[in-house]
């Protein structure tokens, strides 16, 4: 029977066991989850051990941290190929949000529930770190943190680091579309009217202004 924690503000830690490894030490395997009570937990706990059991859920026998992912992915070829650029991007992104965020977190502590609550923290007004700034990051920089972090997680389920990508169970941020206004037909009609009324009033004003001019310049020939 899988052993349960209770974390405390609906979390909960639950650590199943199946047998041994071939070196000798206990093959087990545990989660973070989010429940409203014990018995949510329970349940969800008998899932996951069964799951663990018959081979669904792939047991990690070291436990490493996001920190532990990012230094590997510094190592790897797609780092070194990547330009100054896009690297200095990922640096950013990395340094001022997501360390922060989950930098200590064991990875397979880290569930869709975390990365939806990361992406709504996007969302909020001063989220940006300029403090004269007081909006939310824009849909595209959020789409863009989702992006990266899916990218690091297929990474970490390749280098058997974790066993699952989370990011595979939170709908991608998308971008809206702002849709274009247009005139409508009578609109159209008023507005070249009232350009051909402009035009008119325009006319008039420069014939009477022609006018001025050409009797003042006969006024000075006279005298």
């Amino acid at each position: 029977m899988a052993t349960i924690k209770d974390y405390g503000n609906g979390k909960f830690r639950i650590v199943a066991s199946n047998g041994r490894r071939h070196d000798g030490k206990p093959n087990r395997a545990s989660w973070t989850i989010e429940a409203k009570s014990m018995k949510e937990a329970e349940k969800k706990a008998v899932e996951l051990e069964y799951e663990f059991k018959h081979g669904k859920k792939k047991s990690i026998s070291k436990k490493y941290s996001f920190n532990d992912l990012i230094n590997e992915w510094r190592k790897s070829d797609r780092y070194q190929q990547m330009s100054p650029k896009t690297i200095e991007r990922y640096e950013g992104m990395l340094k001022h949000k997501l360390i922060p965020a989950f930098g200590v977190w064991p990875l397979v502590d880290i569930r869709p529930l975390d990365i939806m609550h990361f992406i709504a923290s996007l969302r909020k007004p001063g989220a940006r770190l300029d403090i004269n700034n007081q909006n939310p990051y824009s849909d595209k920089t959020i789409q863009g943190y989702y992006i990266i972090l899916h990218s690091l997680f297929d990474d970490a389920v390749r280098w058997e680091m974790m066993s699952e990508n989370v990011c595979d169970k939170v709908d991608k941020p998308s971008i809206k579309k702002h849709k274009a206004k247009f005139y409508e037909e009578e609109q159209i009609d008023r507005l070249l009217e009232c350009l051909d009324l402009e035009g008119k009033t325009l006319e008039i004003s420069l014939k009477k202004r022609n006018l001025i001019i050409e009797g003042n310049q006969n006024k000075k020939k006279e005298s």
